[in-house]
């Protein structure tokens, strides 16, 4: 007789399986039922949770981005919006580059929203919080006066697509570190806009 396991000890399982199965086969050649089999748990019972593969490439997404909405919320907490913003960069780019499996996935995810709009509409919503989050702390920042005016939506796309675009740096390159992407990115965007 089986084990039933807690339904969010399942629910990791079937993530961990899923993230493997599109790892080592690609999106194309993995299957619900190679998903099914890989954790343990019957087709019927992944069906019961995704009705598709698109289902379970989203969720687990959801499930990668849970710690970043967690790093913002911390920043925007932060008295500081000057101090927040550089926690959160480090940790963000930190994150990233301790987690080098979810990164690859994501770049996996990335390629299928393409073609699948369903994701794409993940994806853009992940976009939109990202850089309101950033013109919210920065404009916070600018009613402290730790920040000068600026355009704080035109800083917040700049350091969303810089913090993203440098996260596959680190990964292919032992000489760029997180600590290094970090301060670049800091020093390139965010001083600038210091108040003296």
């Amino acid at each position: 007789m089986a084990i039933k396991l807690p339904k969010k000890e399942r629910f990791e399982g079937l993530i961990k399986a899923a993230v493997s199965e599109f790892l080592e086969k690609g999106y194309e050649n993995a299957s619900m039922d190679s998903i099914a089999k890989r954790a343990g748990v019957s087709k019927g019972g992944l069906y019961h949770h995704f009705k598709s593969k698109v289902e379970v490439l989203i969720f687990a997404n959801n499930v990668f981005v849970k710690p970043i909405e967690q790093m913002m919320e911390k920043a925007i907490e932060n008295k500081s919006p000057l101090k927040g913003l550089k926690t959160y960069i480090f940790k963000y780019v930190e994150f990233w580059a301790n987690h080098p499996k979810q990164v690859a996935f994501v770049f996996l995810s990335m390629i299928k929203a393409i073609e699948k709009k369903e994701m794409w509409i993940s994806y853009e919503g992940y976009i939109l919080s990202l850089t309101d989050f950033f013109e919210t702390i920065i404009k916070k920042g600018v009613e402290n006066k730790e920040f000068k005016n600026c355009n704080e939506k035109e800083i917040a796309i700049a350091l969303a697509g810089s913090l993203d675009g440098m996260i596959s740096y680190i990964l292919m390159s032992k000489k760029i570190t997180a600590k290094i992407v970090s301060a670049s990115i800091f020093n390139s965007i965010i001083k600038p806009i210091l108040k003296n």
